[in-house]
């Protein structure tokens, strides 16, 4: 929680990235892009059941001293050339409120 980025995330959660395969091939694009905002997962709602819920995916983030952080999407972008070429599903959060800032 002292590093620089821990302490820039905290300053502004928000956070960009990016998910493709390893290899990549001509015509075949594939992957998500996103934004959104980062917290600790200890300022979750229930903190406990979103722990557990990761530890079963992934039993041996147990073994890995650390925090977990939960990302909460609020763009998304799949682009998949096997669905048609340049092929693109967006999805937005839809906000009835302003978000509240975390701090």
């Amino acid at each position: 929680m002292e590093t620089r980025h821990v302490q820039e995330l905290l300053q502004n959660p928000l956070v960009a990235g990016c998910i493709l395969p390893k290899k990549l091939s001509l015509g075949q694009a594939k992957g998500v892009q996103f934004t959104g905002r980062i917290v600790p997962i200890s300022n979750c709602t229930d903190p406990l059941k979103l722990q557990e819920l990761y530890y079963i995916e992934y039993p041996i983030g147990r073994t890995i001293n650390g925090e977990l952080w939960v990302i909460t999407l609020e763009m998304a972008k799949l682009t998949d050339s096997t669905l048609g070429f340049g092929k693109k599903l967006n999805w937005l959060r839809v906000r009835t409120e302003k978000p509240v800032p975390y701090r």
